[in-house]
């Protein structure tokens, strides 16, 4: 799980995390579960971006964007659940699961590296940061480039 934040305060406040444990336990798919936590945590002050990934077979290695970075076909990680709240363009939507990094390679950037290595990473001040970061202009363009980022793997099978 990824989420971006705009803010310095990296913590969620109890009343609302309980109210999304709530929600979560409501659901009865993966898919909703998934979507939900999302939603919830990308609706937090501070919060722009949340992107989930899941282990998995390597399944599009032909068409991936990312082909390029991966050195190992067999496995990358998945984006099943997005979402957020863009600062600079409001109407776009960070829910889309098939753009650019619906697959990530293994041990590549900064999901592949938190994914393969099961280790979480706290980046401060991404702007000193390049090499974690795929999309630099992203972060310029969206104004981040003092903000913070926390990638965070909870499992590696569901």
């Amino acid at each position: 799980m990824s989420p971006t934040y705009r803010g310095s305060g990296l913590s969620m406040e109890g009343d609302r995390l309980l109210s999304l444990a709530v929600d979560v336990a409501a659901k009865r798919s993966l898919q909703g579960v998934l979507q939900t936590i999302v939603r919830g945590l990308a609706s937090q002050p501070g919060v722009a971006l949340v992107r989930i990934w899941l282990q998995s077979l390597g399944d599009i290695c032909d068409a991936c964007f990312l082909r390029a970075e991966c050195r190992d076909r067999t496995q990358c990680f998945h984006l099943v659940a997005s979402g957020g709240t863009p600062v600079s363009s409001p109407d776009q939507d960070w829910s889309f699961l098939q753009g650019y990094f619906r697959r990530i390679p293994m041990n590549a950037f900064k999901v592949g590296q938190v994914g393969g290595t099961g280790t979480a990473m706290l980046i401060k001040d991404v702007a000193s940061e390049r090499e974690h970061i795929a999309r630099p202009e992203w972060v310029r363009r969206g104004g981040r480039a003092a903000r913070g980022v926390q990638v965070v793997a909870i499992a590696r099978d569901i």
